[in-house]
């Protein structure tokens, strides 16, 4: 897993949670990467897990909900962080719509471009 989900994780649990929690969260787990993550590193998604789990256990929070919140909380750091890239994007919703959008005209293009040099070949076999 990309290591800015993981440096973006602490920052969630200190303002959700407190920092003891993040502290107790690393101890707690021993994640094989001793806690220290940089952005640009991958790491065993496994750590990560481990992680929300004992949060759970801690907290008495189901887990799904915690994925939801952490989700949320990563959504906004992006938005927030690429912002010219994203424009006026705010929610998921929107992101999903703009990117199946895109999506749909990149496969549109594809297609009939393919379909335009497939009978442009054809047409220069037959000269």
């Amino acid at each position: 897993m990309k290591g800015v989900i993981f440096t973006e994780f602490p920052g969630f649990i200190e303002q959700s949670f407190g920092l003891p929690m993040a502290d107790h969260l690393i101890t707690a787990t021993k994640p094989e990467s001793g806690g220290a993550y940089t952005s640009v590193g991958t790491y065993d998604a496994h750590e990560l897990v481990a992680m929300v789990v004992e949060l759970g256990k801690e907290t008495d929070t189901p887990v799904p909900d915690l994925i939801k919140a952490i989700g949320a909380h990563l959504f906004k750091r992006f938005v927030d962080a690429h912002a010219g890239t994203l424009g006026n994007v705010k929610t998921t919703e929107e992101w999903w719509t703009i990117e199946f959008t895109l999506k749909s005209v990149s496969c549109f293009l594809m297609r009939n471009c393919r379909r335009l040099v497939s009978h442009e070949l054809i047409q220069r076999g037959r000269r």
